[in-house]
């Protein structure tokens, strides 16, 4: 509204900074219409939003706080505990190997050729008695005999008694045949006959 004394229908008023120089200047405020000469009220700006916001920048805002230092941590004092030491267990020595004992082979059977007579010779798995016949030795055949045994029980076996194992194949030590059906060493014709090889061990 017009001051007392100005027409009402003068409502026009302007906002008004004071020029450095004049009495107090910064200062603010509104001043009425009829007081600002015409040819300054043409080149005024209408009073916004955004000339207001020309005149009057915002403060910045103020800085925030500054952090407050933290302390770094203090280190922990080394422990002053030794760790523990496994226990050392002694390797227990080794066992001396034992030598091996090797049994030496059985000796290899002493055997001595011995040849039939003319009309060969029986063969059985028991002298004592002559059981269980064999096959007979050919007439004039050589075989290999182990040892001799004494068994006079059969009439033929004497006047010695001896018997012959018979170590050749197939006999295989299995059978005996009589002593003095063999020659013995003899000659055809010879006489007396040999009737034991006393070569032969005993078994």
């Amino acid at each position: 509204m017009a001051p007392d004394g100005y027409p009402a229908e003068h409502k026009r008023w302007f906002y008004v900074i004071q020029a450095p120089g004049s009495p107090n200047p910064g200062e603010e405020g509104y001043v009425y219409s009829a007081l600002i000469p015409v040819s300054e009220q043409i080149i005024t700006p209408v009073c916004t939003a955004q000339r207001w916001l020309e005149l009057h920048p915002p403060s910045p805002a103020p800085p925030g706080p500054e952090p407050e230092p933290t302390e770094a941590p203090v280190p922990a004092p080394p422990s002053s505990t030794r760790p523990p030491v496994a226990p050392t267990t002694k390797a227990p020595e080794p066992t001396p190997a034992e030598p091996a004992t090797t049994e030496p082979p059985p000796p290899a059977k002493r055997t001595i050729r011995e040849q039939s007579g003319s009309h060969g010779s029986p063969t059985f798995l028991n002298p004592h008695g002559a059981k269980g016949p064999g096959e007979r030795v050919p007439a004039h055949t050589w075989v290999e005999v182990e040892c001799r045994v004494f068994a006079p029980e059969i009439d033929s076996a004497n006047p010695d008694g001896w018997w012959y194992r018979i170590a050749s194949s197939p006999w295989s030590g299995g059978y005996y045949a009589v002593a003095n059906t063999f020659m013995n060493g003899d000659t055809p014709g010879q006489n007396p006959p040999t009737n034991t090889d006393w070569s032969v061990p005993a078994c």
